[in-house]
């Protein structure tokens, strides 16, 4: 079995780590796909496909199992990503009705970031992506990036000027138990160990208030880093936010020209929020005359005009104490 580190294989140079005890002399990874990037952590074991496995280990990321990818924690286990998914289902006559009158889906994403947070627009969909198709699927996994940005939390206003947490080369996802240091102009690239393990946190060093935001990569999007789901401001000198993610929704159809990263206090017109506790997958639909239909267990409608930061956080609530 061959394990590669992923720092050394983004910079061209294949090297295997140590060849661990033969138990799993029966089982052969499928070769590792190097567009997922991940933390490296200080590691003296691996779980793989329920054996472990003893020896030294300076710093890994990832190993590919045969069917899913499994990453690397800071309590020095493997944990399985999980793959969400929401299918929205367009009749022929919606689908026809909604592309004559060039109308785009707006997909919201949320996330516990704290009161005071606002959503963006995290995906901006139409063309053959909605009206090619009976059923649209959008799927993500917890993958989160964050930055700092010069843009204020106003309604319409665009995500820009941003200042992303990186390496020394790439942006890269962060990761939950983890604080990342705002240094002012630059990131500190060593996160120190957050309050809690269910959230990642941020500090903001500087002697001013600054605005954050957290990106999440999905099917339909783009890297991830660019992809905005929500701004938070946060106090100076050592003030601190947490994002506690939570597998929310919101969908809304519009003809108005709102930009992708675009800053959304109150939803512009009907729409619905989908959640998703206990289950991986939501399938909902959308008719032109009837609106959003879906599982009352999992689907809500918001109405034009009402919080959509506030609503995906009121809905995820609800549907835990069901």
């Amino acid at each position: 079995m061959e394990f590669v580190r992923i720092a050394e294989a983004h910079s061209g140079v294949r090297s295997a780590c140590p060849t661990p005890p033969k138990i799993h002399q029966h089982y052969q990874p499928p070769p590792v796909d190097l567009t997922h990037e991940a933390q490296l952590f200080s590691m003296k074991s691996l779980r793989v496909l329920g054996f472990l496995t003893h020896y030294s280990l300076p710093s890994f990321d990832w190993v590919a199992g045969e069917d899913e990818l499994y990453v690397l924690s800071s309590n020095k286990e493997v944990i399985q990503m999980t793959t969400y998914t929401v299918n929205l289902e367009l009749d022929a006559d919606t689908r026809k009705f909604l592309e004559d009158g060039e109308y785009s889906l707006y997909v919201f994403k949320g996330i516990d970031a704290g009161k005071g947070a606002a959503s963006a627009v995290w995906l901006k969909l139409g063309g053959s992506t909605v009206y090619g198709q009976g059923i649209v699927g959008i799927s993500w996994e917890e993958t989160y990036y964050v930055g700092e940005t010069l843009t204020q939390i106003q309604s319409d206003a665009v995500i820009s000027g941003v200042n992303p947490y990186m390496n020394t080369k790439n942006t890269v996802p962060v990761t939950l138990g983890n604080s990342y240091l705002y240094q002012g102009t630059t990131w500190n690239q060593n996160p120190i160990v957050a309050p809690t393990e269910s959230a990642f946190w941020i500090e903001n060093q500087p002697s001013q208030v600054n605005s954050f935001y957290v990106s999440q990569k999905s099917s339909l999007g783009g890297t991830g880093a660019d992809d905005f789901i929500v701004v938070q401001r946060i106090l100076g000198n050592g003030g601190t936010a947490s994002f506690t993610p939570i597998e929310v929704v919101a969908m809304l159809w519009t003809t108005q020209p709102v930009k992708k990263g675009a800053i959304i206090t109150r939803a512009f017109s009907a729409g619905a929020v989908i959640t998703m506790v206990g289950t991986t997958s939501a399938d909902i639909a959308y008719d032109k005359d009837k609106g959003w239909i879906g599982p009352s267990s999992q689907t809500s409608i918001i109405r034009s005009g009402s919080p959509l930061y506030e609503s995906m956080l009121g809905s995820h609530q609800m549907a835990k104490r069901i």
